[in-house]
């Protein structure tokens, strides 16, 4: 039997203290804690509307507020509404049918009780996938698939895995899962390695001590050159254009060099990003100067502008070799 939307959000309160008569509906969804420029208005909206979750009587969200393994279960649950969920029995705990439904996948489950962490609920989110990864392999998948973005870096240690997952966290990363997964799927039994090579080519710089996860489109497809006379790498498309084809650098220099110039160094870039500090040197990400394309052929302005693109969404996937 599918899950009947209406009917679970007005049985079940995301907060066990919210009465059921007080609950906030997708009719109500103004809340007063989430405005339009709150990162997750959207999805927050859109939650509530497709009533994945509810607010509280006060016209409140909650946004910041921590979220438990079963709120999580049931906010997954409701979103896929799938056909063997079973409706609870009549007197069974508010969240015995979504917790039985997660057992009758092999999803693995906490013992009940106390917040959901971050890295907790990327492991549940890969068992529904149909994966069965420990935590630190299920986080580096979620980021190598965009399902999941980190807090500080698109990495495992800049994911923030210990910290509590919250309601808005919950809601975005569902919608971001039901784009990509049409359905739950049942876990493994026996726990797996993740392979990245699978989702993402892992550029590695042995002399420098790093690594970027790059698109696998990008494997073959530019080639790194080192300044004669700097320690800057250029990262540049093949085949090569006669405007040069940088799609964007990293340098190193001392740190107290970076210190006394980087309020100018700052301004001549639009998009430059710190990437770290190893040995007493600073890494630095930028994109070119200068025009590194040929604005005439259409074909290359092209091919050049998606690798620009996606160069500056994966600059953040920097990590120092351990």
């Amino acid at each position: 039997m599918k899950l009947n939307k209406k009917r679970l959000a007005a049985l079940v309160a995301f907060s066990v203290c919210a009465s059921i008569a007080g609950q906030v509906t997708a009719a109500e969804a103004g809340f007063a804690d989430v405005k339009q420029s709150h990162w997750a208005f959207g999805s927050i909206q859109k939650a509530v509307a497709e009533g994945i979750v509810t607010g509280y009587p006060d016209h409140s969200f909650h946004p910041a507020q921590s979220v438990t393994q079963s709120e999580w279960l049931a906010m997954l649950e409701r979103a896929y509404e799938p056909a063997d969920f079973k409706q609870p029995g009549s007197g069974s705990p508010w969240d015995a049918a979504y917790v039985s439904y997660a057992k009758s996948k092999g999803w693995k489950l906490l013992p009940a009780g106390g917040v959901l962490s971050r890295g907790q609920a990327a492991g549940l989110a890969v068992n529904a996938i149909g994966r069965n990864y420990g935590e630190d392999d299920s986080v580096q998948y979620l980021l190598d698939t965009d399902l999941a973005s980190g807090q500080s870096r698109k990495t495992v240690a800049g994911y923030g895995k210990e910290k509590p997952l919250t309601r808005a966290e919950a809601v975005t990363f569902i919608q971001r899962l039901k784009e990509k997964l049409p359905e739950l799927k049942a876990a493994p039994k026996d726990k797996q390695s993740y392979d990245r090579s699978e989702n993402v080519f892992v550029y590695r710089n042995e002399p420098y001590k790093f690594t970027l996860a790059m698109p696998l489109s990008w494997k073959n497809a530019f080639e790194v050159e080192k300044a004669a006379d700097k320690d800057i790498l250029s990262f540049t498309r093949v085949p090569k254009s006669r405007f040069g084809g940088i799609v964007f650098a990293i340098s190193t220099r001392p740190k107290e060099e970076w210190e006394a110039n980087k309020e100018n160094v700052i301004g001549e870039y639009a998009n430059l990003h710190v990437l770290g500090e190893l040995e007493g040197q600073v890494y630095v990400f930028a994109p070119p100067t200068d025009v590194e394309w040929d604005p005439e052929d259409k074909t290359e302005t092209d091919a050049y502008q998606k690798m620009a693109k996606e160069a500056f969404r994966f600059w953040s996937t920097f990590e120092f070799i351990k």
